[in-house]
């Protein structure tokens, strides 16, 4: 074989190598790590006016 087949074949097993050590390690889905604690408040408002949140978490607004 020339040098150039070699190093194609080198690369696939490179890459089949780093496949197979990716899926058996353990872990075949990573955390994401994209979570996040804390709240953001939102307060809908025009000029003079906000809109409210009964007891029961529906939203209100006031058309006038």
């Amino acid at each position: 074989m020339d040098k150039y087949m070699k190093f194609i074949f080198t690369i696939i097993a490179v890459g089949i190598i780093g496949i197979n050590f990716q899926l058996f390690s353990g872990n075949i889905i990573t955390k994401a790590n994209a979570s996040n604690t804390d709240l953001t408040k939102v307060q809908i408002c025009d000029l003079v006016t906000c809109a409210k949140i009964d007891w029961q978490g529906k939203l209100h607004v006031t058309t006038e």
